[in-house]
Parts: C-alpha cells; sequence; structure tokens
C-alpha cells in the first residue's frame, strides 16, 4: 500500500522536470505557479497516479498525460488567473493543448455524467454556474481511462476521473462564489460522491476505503 498511495504531492516530486518540459514546450515558466489555484493539492493527479500504481504501471511513463491534466486546468480557468503573464499564453496553452492531446488520447470514451446529474436535480438559477464543464471533464477522464482500455471494466476508469474532476471543480467553484448555503448544489455534489464512490469501488474492492480517505482528507483543504 505505502507505494501506491504518498503525502508528498507528485508535482512537488518533479518540479525541475515539469519546468524543463514547460520551457519546452514554448510556455513560461510561472504558469508552474498557477498550477495549484484550482486543484491545489494535486488530487486529479493523485489519484490519476494511484490507479497507475495499482495497475503496476509506472507514472513517469505517463508524464504528458500528467502535464496535459494540469494545463487543462490552468485553460479552463484561466478568467480566474489574475496574472498577464499567464494570461498572454492563452493561445500557446491551447495550442499544447491540442498536441498533446493528439499524443495522449488514443482511443476516445466519452460519457455525459454532468447532464446525466444535473438533470436529476433539475438544473436552475442556484446551479447554472456551476454547468457547462463536461469537455473538461470528459477530457480528463478520457485521460484516465487511455492506460486501462485493455480491461473489461475500462469505463470505471473514465468513469472515475470524470467524477473525481466534477467533484473537485464543483468544491472549488462554490468556494470562489462563497456559495455556502446552496442546498441544490448540496444535493449535486452528493449524487457525484455516491457515482465517484462505486466507480472506485468497482474498480478496487481492496484499496476503495484508503482512495476514499486520502480524496476526503483532502477535499477538506480546498
Amino acid at each position: 500500500m505505502a507505494q501506491i498511495f504518498e503525502r508528498k504531492g507528485w508535482l512537488k516530486k518533479n518540479n525541475l522536470k515539469i519546468l524543463h518540459r514547460l520551457n519546452k514546450l514554448q510556455l513560461n515558466w510561472i504558469i508552474s505557479r498557477h498550477f495549484k489555484p484550482f486543484d491545489k493539492k494535486d488530487l486529479i493527479i493523485k489519484n490519476f497516479v494511484y490507479l497507475l500504481r495499482l495497475a503496476n504501471l509506472n507514472e513517469q511513463d505517463y508524464f504528458d498525460s500528467i502535464m496535459l491534466i494540469k494545463l487543462l486546468l490552468i485553460y479552463y480557468h484561466l478568467q480566474h488567473v489574475k496574472n498577464s503573464k499567464v494570461q498572454a499564453q492563452g493561445e500557446q496553452i491551447l495550442k499544447v493543448l491540442q498536441d498533446l492531446g493528439q499524443k495522449v488520447i488514443n482511443n476516445k470514451f466519452e460519457f455525459n455524467w454532468e447532464a446525466k446529474i444535473f438533470e436529476q436535480n433539475n438544473l436552475n438559477d442556484k446551479t447554472e454556474r456551476y454547468y457547462n464543464f463536461h469537455q473538461l471533464y470528459s477530457i480528463i477522464a478520457q485521460i484516465y481511462v487511455q492506460p486501462f482500455l485493455q480491461q473489461e471494466n475500462y469505463q470505471l476508469f473514465y468513469n472515475y476521473g470524470y467524477l473525481v474532476t466534477f467533484l473537485i471543480n464543483l468544491t472549488v467553484m462554490k468556494k470562489i462564489f462563497k456559495d455556502y448555503e446552496n442546498v441544490d448544489l448540496y444535493k449535486i455534489k452528493l449524487n457525484v460522491i455516491w457515482e465517484y464512490q462505486y466507480a472506485i469501488a468497482k474498480i478496487t474492492p481492496l484499496y476503495f476505503n484508503q482512495f476514499i480517505q486520502r480524496n476526503n482528507y483532502f477535499l477538506k483543504k480546498y
């Protein structure tokens, strides 16, 4: 279990390699400082790395996948990053995303969990600003599923990546909007939590508790 889970962030351990890769991609190093605003505990990457280790895969072989996840988060929330140097690189970030996406995502699998869950809870004026992030969730989920496409239950890895990202984004956006008494949003989050827990329970009943405990621990820090 110690080989699967760890406290130290993946990005922190690989900081020099990330800076070198950013330079190679013609992106300013300042972007590395903004890797954390929307996943400040690297939870999306932690879960991806945990799944790779669970399958005895080397996360270093998926470095481009991890870079793609982080740059996606930066790009989709660019309007909230209050740094002119980052803002100015929007077009280059998009180009890198397109290039890395073609390299990383070889087979596409898609399901719109966002639409399904919001439909169950009736989209309204209290929740509509949390809607329309499906493309972000889906691309990250497609990154999650690529190493596991040969497995019969590969769709569970897509679901898990999608729902973890969905949950983190709702948590972070709620804090940005200071929307602490939104009952409708709370109901949506409960649905997301149930579905993501179901996915990881199916992927690994043995380590289910460890995944949930670690996610809960870090989610409290958002």
